[in-house]
């Protein structure tokens, strides 16, 4: 498969696919959870591409459109930290690709799209599509101006030009749908021992090795330092993890926060230790976290040597999780 693509205007979309049979799953995407991946697996799989070897690409919108009208309104009573993204753009990239997506259509949102009509939504952003065979939304999509559209009209709309509309019903896990919320909401617990039966996958943290103020090493227990993207984190505390660097995945265990034994005021910070092998410098280096586990809260210790104590309880309980 090619090299995924991320274009941000119909014109560049067309250089990218030309006048090839095309199919559009359209969609927020903001987590890609399990109902994410019905939405692009149904693209994928459906005859109506399989039979012509269309190509399959998503439909999304920057900045998400909740993140839009949040700040258009100006309203005071919603953190907007809350609205961060799971993931990063190139990580949704390489997630999509995985899912056999070949690349993704990035609509900019703004006053004069958030306006159009539903009609008008359909006349500039679908009928313009060279070749568009088949449309793929989930059963509650709404667009157009004030949500005024839903899938059953988008499938009136486009079915004159011959376009299919397939309307994909929603993935259920203990009798709720799966959603970016319910994936936000087990983040804010630190259950991310839950997040596999939401997302198809463990929860994981990309980032670069930083210096830190060396105090693990201090307390002989190394750590790399990963300072945050701006993103959507779990709750702060401790949780065993792995370290996957360079194609190798190394048993973990991770503290999340602002290390309060040390005072206050610090930047939130990955600390992750590697429980049985010994890592060279990694300074500047691309490492992944992946969350197994939550073992408890971030807490302010009394010394160092009594953080030094908790720490070598918490690599304890890892190991055993990991059996070494």
């Amino acid at each position: 498969m090619q090299q995924f693509f991320v274009a941000r205007s119909i014109s560049a979309l067309k250089s990218y696919i030309g006048s090839l049979p095309l199919g559009v799953a359209i969609g927020n995407f903001d987590g890609l959870h399990l109902g994410h991946q019905r939405l692009a697996t149904s693209l994928v799989e459906s005859s109506a591409l399989q039979d012509q070897n269309a190509i399959p690409i998503v439909l999304s919108f920057y900045p998400h459109p909740r993140v839009f009208f949040e700040k258009q309104h100006k309203n005071l009573s919603v953190d907007l930290g809350r609205l961060n993204p799971i993931l990063s753009l190139p990580e949704k990239g390489q997630l999509l690709k995985s899912w056999k997506i070949a690349g993704m259509w990035l609509q900019r949102f703004t006053d004069d799209f958030a306006n159009q009509s539903p009609q008008e939504f359909v006349e500039h952003c679908l009928l313009p599509l060279p070749n568009l065979k088949l449309v793929v939304v989930g059963h509650d999509w709404q667009f157009g101006k004030a949500r005024s559209g839903n899938a059953a009209l988008l499938r009136e709309l486009l079915k004159p030009h011959g376009i299919e509309v397939q309307i994909i019903e929603p993935v259920m896990h203990a009798g709720t749908r799966v959603s970016t919320s319910q994936v936000k909401a087990a983040l804010d617990r630190g259950a991310v021992e839950a997040l596999p039966e939401l997302l198809g996958r463990r929860f994981v943290m990309r980032g670069v090795v930083s210096h830190g103020d060396a105090r693990g090493r201090k307390l002989g227990i190394q750590t790399l330092n990963i300072r945050p993207r701006l993103r959507y984190l779990p709750r702060e505390g401790v949780y065993i993890t792995e370290a996957l660097i360079k194609d190798h995945r190394y048993p973990a265990v991770s503290n999340l926060g602002v290390r309060p034994t040390f005072g206050s005021g610090s930047p939130r910070l990955l600390e992750t230790h590697i429980l049985s092998a010994q890592i060279p410098e990694l300074y500047g280096s691309q490492v992944e976290v992946i969350f197994h586990q939550r073992l408890r809260d971030e807490q302010k210790f009394d010394s160092a040597e009594a953080l030094r104590t908790q720490i070598t309880n918490d690599i304890a309980q890892a190991r055993k999780y990991f059996g070494i």
